[in-house]
């Protein structure tokens, strides 16, 4: 056998050309990733090195700077609270007012004070109607008009009260008052009558007198003379209210309340009209008005539906003064009894009592009382410009020198500030 038989065979390497595609892929990319990978923690080494508390300090600083910028120049602030004395003063005076009067007036404490009024005057008149509760008999004679003419002569004819003048059927009615009838006028020889109408009333109550108009009234008294036939009269509208028998009628009670309810519509209706023409500042006292009723005509017979009519006319008196002129009038005087010194008023009380008027002539009195309380004036802007810049202790010498002052309270804010700021609008002034 040959000797190449027994000796160990050689590993034979295999060889080979051909790479997986993912892992030449792999072997292509990872030097270039490391190379940017190395790159980029070697900026950051570079970054971490550069120190940052420049920064930071400069923004501390800002800050810093900002709030003592804030602390001295904006937020320092004054306040001064100002408590003043109130001095009350109790009055009782008699005021009067007159239309004659006026503001010229000096005060004094004896001084009676006296102002200027005005006198507002208003009328109306109201016709009302109410029911009638009561029963009466009635005999009404019926009445109306005529017209009675002249065709005698040119002269005139007086026809004398209760003159009679009758109709066909001979019913009668009677002339209400004297009358004369004018002449007739004479054209071209002709007598044009004359005319002239008058009131009649029937010669008996009753509902047969009502008639309709009639075209030819007679005068009896005239009979046997010349003068009858040119003497005669028509009616062209029907007599009324001729009537026997009972109707509503107002009672006592019915009258009396429809004066009352007319009476006091007339007089609310008087007063709207009257406070509606006073001009705003004017003031009206209780009791300062006159009301009176002038004329009154009550209609006791009763219509068809059984009410009755009442007619009043009244009228309005009122006496006004401005409310101011007083109020100013009592300061005047009142001040005489305070130090001298400017003051301004905090409360003002009053209370009118009854007055006493003279409607004719526009005059009235009146007492009051009340209370007036007074306290010192203090002048803020002044006082605000005095105390700029200034120490706490010498703004409280100057508070504390006001007259009339009652008690004060100076503060500052912040806590740290020692004294007024410079500029004006930081100082408030609080007056109580």
């Amino acid at each position: 056998m040959p000797k190449s038989f027994f000796q160990p065979k050689k590993r034979i390497q295999p060889v080979s050309d051909i790479v997986p595609l993912f892992k030449a892929k792999k072997n292509l990319e990872k030097p270039e990733a490391k190379k940017n990978e190395e790159a980029e923690t070697k900026g950051k080494a570079v970054a971490s090195k550069i120190p940052k508390w420049p920064f930071v300090s400069f923004f501390l600083i800002a800050i810093l700077a900002s709030l003592i910028y804030l602390g001295w120049k904006v937020l320092p602030r004054a306040e001064i609270k100002i408590f003043l004395k109130k001095n009350p003063i109790i009055f009782n005076e008699t005021i009067e007012v007159s239309k004659n009067f006026s503001l010229s007036q000096t005060y004094s404490s004896s001084t009676l004070i006296k102002l200027p009024s005005e006198l507002f005057t208003e009328n109306r008149n109201l016709s009302l109607s109410f029911p009638a509760s009561g029963k009466e008999k009635i005999e009404n004679k019926a009445q109306g008009k005529i017209i009675v003419y002249n065709s005698y002569s040119s002269d005139p004819q007086v026809l004398v009260v209760n003159t009679r003048f009758a109709t066909p059927d001979n019913k009668i009615f009677h002339l209400k008052k004297s009358v004369t009838v004018p002449g007739a006028k004479i054209q071209e020889g002709k007598i044009i009558s004359s005319s002239i109408e008058v009131d009649v009333v029937a010669d008996q109550a009753g509902a047969e007198y009502n008639i309709g108009p009639v075209v030819k009234f007679t005068i009896p008294g005239l009979k046997g003379s010349p003068k009858y036939e040119g003497f005669y009269a028509k009616s062209e509208q029907p007599m009324v209210n001729g009537f026997i028998g009972e109707k509503a009628a107002p009672t006592e009670k019915d009258i009396k309340d429809a004066e009352t309810n007319i009476r006091q519509a007339l007089e609310d209706n008087l007063k709207i009209a009257v406070v509606s023409q006073l001009p705003k500042e004017f003031k009206v006292v209780s009791g300062s008005s006159k009301f009176e009723i002038v004329n009154e005509k009550i209609d006791k017979e009763a219509d068809k539906e059984n009410k009755f009519g009442i007619f009043a006319e009244a009228k309005m008196k009122l006496i006004a003064f401005r409310e101011k002129d007083l109020r100013d009038a009592l300061i005047a005087k009142l001040l005489f009894q305070l130090p001298e010194g400017d003051y301004e008023t905090v409360e003002f009380n009053i209370e009118y009592g009854i007055p006493r008027s003279d409607f004719n002539k526009g005059d009235m009195s009146f007492p009051v009382k009340g209370q007036i309380v007074f306290k010192r004036k203090v002048d803020a802007d002044l006082l605000r410009r005095q105390v700029l810049g200034k120490s706490g202790a010498d703004i409280k010498a100057l508070v504390f020198s006001l007259p009339g002052l009652d008690n004060a309270q100076v503060s500052f804010w912040p806590i740290y500030v020692k004294k007024a700021p410079s500029r004006i609008e930081k100082i408030k002034i609080v007056i109580e």
